[in-house]
C-alpha cells in the first residue's frame, strides 16, 4: 500500500480527522481549491489535496469553486428529472 492509501484509511478510521469542503488554499506556488483535515498526531489542520491549478489570486479560485458547485447543483436536478 502507498502512503497516501494508508494515509485515507487512517483518516476513516478516526472520527476526528474529518476532510474539510474544497476551500481556497495558499502555498508558495500560488493559490489553489484543495481541502484540509485535522491530524491528530499534529493537533492542527494539514493540507489533504489540491483539486485545481495554481492561480495568482484568490478571487479566482473562488469563482472556479462557485463554478464547480453549481454545476454540480444543476447535475444533481438532471439526475431528478431523468429518474
Amino acid at each position: 500500500m502507498s502512503k497516501f492509501t494508508d494515509f485515507v484509511e487512517k483518516m476513516a478510521q478516526d472520527p476526528k480527522n474529518q476532510v474539510s469542503e474544497v476551500k481556497v488554499m495558499k502555498s508558495n506556488a500560488g493559490y489553489y481549491a484543495g481541502r484540509t483535515c485535522f491530524d491528530a498526531e499534529m493537533r492542527c489542520f494539514v493540507p489533504f489535496d489540491r483539486q485545481s491549478a495554481y492561480y495568482l489570486t484568490s478571487e479566482e479560485v473562488k469563482a472556479l469553486i462557485k463554478k464547480k458547485k453549481n454545476l454540480q447543483r444543476i447535475m444533481k436536478n438532471m439526475r431528478k428529472v431523468v429518474a
